[in-house]
């Protein structure tokens, strides 16, 4: 029979020296947390009437304010989501890395895979901004496989030319 154990709850947290030279606590994220995030990922995508995805709007915060809810000062308080955004875009994308491996919500992205069909649409709803700031805080390999589907995608384009 399965069993849960549930008896050690120490929270997973990392030490954080803030580009503003402040000392922080990046802690896995509550159920609050974790909830409002994933709530936030879903309210920045379009659906279709077949309930697929069509688009993606508004992205950019998300990542910011989840960083900010799991993210403490030395007084107990989370900073701002604001604050956050002030940061250089690669800091807030190891701190949000980061605290979804501590918070065990790498469920993985579906962004890219996304994106790749909100760019195929004649009228993609995708703004450049919010293109271009999904891009700079990819990482290294995430970037890899966004330009292995764009290849993908001309060499498919390619074919369907010379045929």
């Amino acid at each position: 029979m399965e069993s849960f154990d549930f008896s050690d709850l120490t929270i997973q947290e990392i030490s954080v020296v803030g580009p503003d030279k402040k000392q922080y606590t990046l802690r896995e994220a509550n159920g609050k947390a974790a909830t409002d995030h994933r709530n936030a990922i879903m309210a920045s995508t379009i659906f279709g009437p077949d309930g697929k995805v069509t688009g993606i709007k508004s992205l950019a915060s998300v990542e910011a304010s989840f960083v900010a809810a799991c993210l403490w000062d030395a007084q107990g308080r989370n900073p701002t989501t604001a604050l956050i955004q002030t940061w250089p875009a690669r800091v807030q994308k190891q701190l949000y890395e980061k605290a979804k491996d501590l918070s065990d919500m790498g469920e993985g992205s579906t962004i890219a895979e996304d994106l790749e069909k909100v760019l195929a649409l004649e009228d993609s709803p995708i703004s450049f901004d919010d293109l271009s700031t999904f891009i700079c805080k990819q990482t290294a390999d995430e970037f890899k496989n966004l330009v292995k589907m764009f290849q993908k995608k001309a060499d498919k384009d390619e074919q369907v030319k010379n045929s």
